[in-house]
C-alpha cells in the first residue's frame, strides 16, 4: 500500500513543483524555493486532514498507509526543503532562508492543525 501510494504522491509532487515554478515563481522572488514550499504546505494541511479522518472515521490500516506514508510521505519533501536552505545560505542569502525555514515551520505547523480540524478533530 505504501509503494501504491507513492507512486501517485512523487508524479503529484513533481507535476506541482514544476506548475508553481512555471506559473507563479516568476511573480515571486527568483530565489525562494516556492515550488517546494508550495508541495509542503498543501501536503502539511492534506496530511492533517488524512489523519483527522483517521482519526475521527477510523481509517484501515491499508488506506491509511496508503495515504499517510506512501502517498502524502512521498507528496512531501524535507530532504528537498533542507537541501535548497542550504543552498541559500551558502550563497549568502540569510533573509530568504529565515523566511523558508520559519515560514515552513509555522505556516506549515497552522496548515496541518487546519486539516485536522478540517478532519473532524476538534480544536
Amino acid at each position: 500500500m505504501v509503494m501504491a501510494g507513492a507512486m501517485v504522491g512523487a508524479p503529484m509532487r513533481y507535476l506541482v513543483d514544476t506548475w508553481v515554478t512555471t506559473h507563479w515563481r516568476p511573480r515571486f522572488e527568483d530565489r525562494f524555493p516556492l515550488g517546494t514550499f508550495v508541495v509542503n504546505m498543501t501536503g502539511c494541511l492534506a496530511l492533517g486532514f488524512v489523519v483527522g479522518l483517521d482519526r475521527t472515521q477510523g481509517l484501515t490500516p491499508e488506506v491509511a498507509s496508503l495515504l499517510e506514508v506512501g502517498m502524502l510521505g512521498s507528496y512531501t519533501t524535507f530532504s528537498t526543503y533542507a537541501w535548497e536552505s542550504y543552498v541559500l545560505h551558502k550563497a549568502g542569502e540569510t533573509s530568504v532562508v529565515l523566511v523558508n525555514v520559519l515560514g515552513s515551520a509555522l505556516i506549515g505547523s497552522a496548515l496541518a492543525a487546519t486539516g485536522l480540524w478540517l478532519g473532524g478533530v476538534p480544536g
